[in-house]
C-alpha cells in the first residue's frame, strides 16, 4: 500500500509540476504580447493618420493623438467610457460608421466641427476582430492640393505647347504647297 501512496505522490508531483510549466509559459506569453501590444501602440502614436478602435457599442477601445485631432475631439469629464458621439458631433463622420456594414468601407467625408474650417478626410472603417470596429482618418486637403497644382500644371504646359506646334503643323503644310526652289528660302 505504501507504493500506491508513493505513486500517488510522484503523480501530484508531475502534475504539480505541470501547471508550474503551463503558468510560466503563460506568463512568458502575456509578457510578449504586452510588449508587442506597447510596441504598437507607440507605432500608431507617430502616425500622421488617426486610429482609433471602436467596441460594437461605440466605446472608443483606443485612439491616438492625430485621431483626436483629426475629430476636433471635445472629450470633457463625461461620465462612462468614451464613446464617439462624445468625440466628435460630426455628423458625416458619425453616420459613416454608424452606416458600416462589414467589410473595408472608405469614403471622403468632409466634416464641419466646433467652428474649425471645413475639410476633407478619408474616412475608413474596417472589422477589426470580434465586435470591434476599425476608423482610420486621414486628411486629404494636402493632397487635394498637389492634385489641383498637377492639373494645373499639366493645362498650362499643353497650352503652351499648342501653339509652337501649331506654328510647325502650318509651316509643313506650306512646304508642301510650295516648289522646291522656294522652300529653301523658308
Amino acid at each position: 500500500m505504501s507504493w500506491f501512496w508513493a505513486v500517488l505522490a510522484a503523480l501530484a508531483a508531475a502534475y504539480a509540476w505541470r501547471q508550474h510549466v503551463l503558468r510560466v509559459r503563460a506568463q512568458d506569453e502575456l509578457d510578449r504580447l504586452s510588449v508587442r501590444g506597447e510596441s504598437m501602440r507607440r507605432v500608431l502614436e507617430h502616425l500622421d493618420e488617426g486610429a482609433l478602435l471602436l467596441s460594437q457599442s461605440g466605446e472608443v477601445v483606443y485612439a491616438n493623438a492625430a485621431a483626436l485631432h483629426l475629430l476636433g475631439a471635445r472629450q470633457e469629464a463625461h461620465d462612462g467610457p468614451p464613446t464617439l458621439e462624445k468625440l466628435t458631433s460630426s455628423r458625416p463622420i458619425l453616420d459613416a460608421v454608424a452606416g458600416h456594414r462589414g467589410g473595408t468601407e472608405r469614403r471622403v467625408v468632409t466634416p464641419q466641427a466646433g467652428g474649425r474650417e471645413p475639410f476633407a478626410l478619408e474616412l475608413t472603417v474596417a472589422p477589426a476582430g470580434l465586435d470591434r470596429r476599425l476608423l482610420v482618418l486621414r486628411d486629404v486637403r494636402e493632397s487635394a492640393t498637389v492634385e489641383r497644382k498637377r492639373r494645373d500644371f499639366v493645362a498650362n504646359a499643353s497650352h503652351e505647347l499648342k501653339t509652337p506646334i501649331a506654328a510647325l503643323i502650318g509651316m509643313l503644310d506650306l512646304m508642301d504647297l510650295v516648289s522646291d526652289e522656294k522652300r529653301a528660302e523658308l
